[in-house]
């Protein structure tokens, strides 16, 4: 579809719906005379705020859809992206798992990168990297010349210039976002918590196990490398659904980048194991994974953890009793596994021990 059919689509989806909403209205009875006003402690739509701006968002992108396009190649990517992210801002849309306020908190950081996005690639000027405090997603440089992907990023209060800080590099689920990866609370708070410089690149979307995702991943570390004082001796790849299985498979590009792993309701891809075993010795790795996991086998889980100690890679893994595949149910292992990454904690392997065969005493009978 072109810009000008999408231009007219979304003028005539504005009438069609001002024409219903006015056919509605003079066909209701007028109020009652001397009916109350609404009650101020009537219940509000605690959505029409973020869905207004996200539509004003909208309205950017469309308008300048072309150089968008030309500077990322993902215009139609990003408003796809702002019709998913709209059609969640309803209260219906809130998991059982999460509290009304982290429902409303997750969506509103939401909205936020995305307006932040599209106004940086439609001006054309990505704010500068170095001046990011808190949660921005800012468009870098790929490994594609001349071409920009999104890469969230969440920097904590408690960065000074200067002062060596731990990155955190967070790989997306499947049809997840990195923005909407990086806007959960889990992973804002534990950045702010651990002082931890957070990145999330978009890795080419759900072709993240890709070599140019891999490259894209490298590219942004260096950029991030380049504008903030990292510690090279906690830089971790952390991976989430989708995202774990790339992780392991990004790492073996450069395995003495990272200082460990970490796969969120994921695990090794059973298919990377003669390259990992090869390439991943010594490193530590966390695994989170939970019992009632439908997407994620727990039997494959528990046979990965089995193959890697039989290997020599000893990991720390977390099982859940009952948890889903839901984020907020493995939250609380989360915290743990991330707490003991940054302690630097590791599993013990034992090493097996030849002992010799006992030599009888001499017989004491003549």
């Amino acid at each position: 579809m072109n810009l000008s059919m999408r231009h007219h689509r979304v003028i005539g989806a504005s009438i069609v719906a001002f024409a219903a909403a006015a056919a509605l209205a003079a066909s209701a009875p007028p109020a009652p005379s001397g009916s109350p006003a609404p009650s101020a402690t009537a219940p509000t739509d605690a959505g029409a705020s973020l869905r207004a701006d996200i539509e004003s968002t909208r309205t950017r992108l469309i308008a300048d859809y072309r150089s968008i396009d030309a500077r990322s190649g993902l215009a139609d990517m990003l408003e796809s992206r702002i019709d998913v992210d709209e059609s969640n801002l309803f209260e219906a849309s809130k998991p059982a798992n999460d509290t009304p306020a982290e429902f409303w908190d997750r969506n509103a950081a939401l909205v936020g990168l995305d307006r932040s996005l599209v106004v940086q690639l439609a001006a054309g000027k990505p704010h500068v990297l170095a001046d990011v405090r808190g949660l921005d997603d800012i468009p870098l440089p790929t490994a594609v010349a001349g071409m920009l992907a999104p890469c969230a990023i969440d920097v904590p209060s408690s960065y000074a210039t200067g002062k060596p800080m731990p990155l955190v590099v967070l790989l997306h689920p499947q049809a997840t976002s990195e923005s909407a990866e990086l806007a959960e609370p889990v992973f804002r708070s534990l950045a702010e918590q651990s002082g931890a410089i957070v990145i999330a690149p978009y890795a080419r979307g759900d072709d993240e196990r890709t070599r140019g995702a891999a490259d894209d991943v490298y590219a942004a570390v260096a950029a991030v490398e380049n504008a903030f004082t990292i510690d090279r001796r906690r830089v971790y790849l952390v991976g989430d659904s989708l995202g774990g299985i790339a992780a392991f498979e990004i790492a073996l590009w450069r395995p003495d980048q990272w200082s460990a792993l970490f796969a969120i309701r994921s695990t090794m891809d059973a298919s990377d194991t003669n390259r990992v075993s090869g390439t991943l010795g010594g490193k530590t790795i966390y695994i989170v994974a939970g019992t009632a996991d439908q997407t994620l086998s727990i039997d494959g889980v528990r046979r990965s953890v089995v193959w890697f100690r039989s290997v020599g890679i000893a990991p720390m893994y977390y099982e859940v009793p009952s948890a889903s595949h839901d984020l907020g149910s493995l939250s609380t292992a989360i915290r743990q596994a991330w707490s003991d990454m940054f302690a630097g904690k590791h599993a013990v392997l034992a090493t097996p021990m030849q002992l010799p065969t006992p030599t009888p005493p001499p017989s004491g009978h003549p």
